[in-house]
């Protein structure tokens, strides 16, 4: 994991980078020998997200990119669903108000429209867009 901000004036630039190596093999089975050096399901071998982020004053806009490799659903390796890459953008605003700190997004999820799963037979929606608010109640 690598995050890395640069302040440019009255901007600040955010850059983020996760990786995960993920390597789950099966070391052998009494009952079923065949599956020994197969791949565990449920587990990708490569998981990748990056975002990068421009922040001025209150104001936030980002943009992130999530990779996920393609995992098997069963133990002998036969079925699985593909690897995908979906792409995000939302935009933030920080509203403190009696000394609570909010911060209200807007944001388009899955940018390229992709087809994809997460869970077997259950479809990801294409192009979405959501609106959040997020309160932090520490103290500052």
């Amino acid at each position: 994991s690598i995050n890395h901000q640069k302040k440019l004036g009255a901007f600040t630039l955010g850059i983020g980078l996760q990786y995960q190596y993920l390597q789950s093999l099966n070391l052998g089975s009494a009952s079923n020998p065949g599956l020994e050096g197969k791949t565990l399901p449920f587990n990708p071998s490569h998981n990748l997200n990056t975002q990068l982020s421009l922040q001025f004053k209150k104001i936030q806009l980002a943009y992130q990119i999530n990779f996920t490799d393609r995992y098997y659903l069963d133990e002998a390796n036969y079925y699985y669903l593909p690897s995908y890459a979906v792409q995000d953008l939302r935009l933030g605003y920080k509203v403190d108000w009696k000394a609570q700190n909010f911060q209200i997004q807007v944001g388009i999820n899955n940018l390229g429209n992709r087809d994809y799963q997460i869970i077997a037979w259950r479809p990801e929606p294409g192009i979405h867009y959501y609106l959040s608010l997020v309160w932090d109640w520490r103290k500052n």
